[in-house]
């Protein structure tokens, strides 16, 4: 079966939607366990603006059962969201280069 592309619709639905016939469409899925989908905001008293939803399934040790962290961001908060993401990656790359690097003394 062929991956996934960006733009193909999901096939969840155990999911809240805008309307019951939309489904999310994937936006990302890095094979590890974390997704990004863009969810239709259409629904009745709704703007029509979509929600990015965030979801990351995982194992905690010493359990067999999947469970999955959601958050749902609207417009407002995705550039501050992607910007504080960024810095936090920066952070670690740079926590993690500083662990590598010869000590000088």
């Amino acid at each position: 079966m062929p991956p996934q592309s960006n733009a193909q619709r999901a096939d969840e639905s155990d999911e809240p939607q805008g309307s019951f016939t939309n489904k999310p469409v994937l936006l990302a899925d890095n094979g590890h366990g974390t997704k990004v989908k863009l969810w239709p905001n259409d629904g009745p008293g709704q703007n029509g603006i979509p929600n990015v939803a965030i979801e990351r399934s995982f194992k905690r040790k010493d359990s067999e059962q999947w469970e999955t962290q959601k958050v749902s961001l609207n417009a407002e908060d995705l550039l501050a969201v992607a910007r504080a993401l960024e810095k936090g990656h920066d952070a670690i790359v740079e926590k993690q280069a500083g662990k590598s690097a010869p000590s000088r003394g």
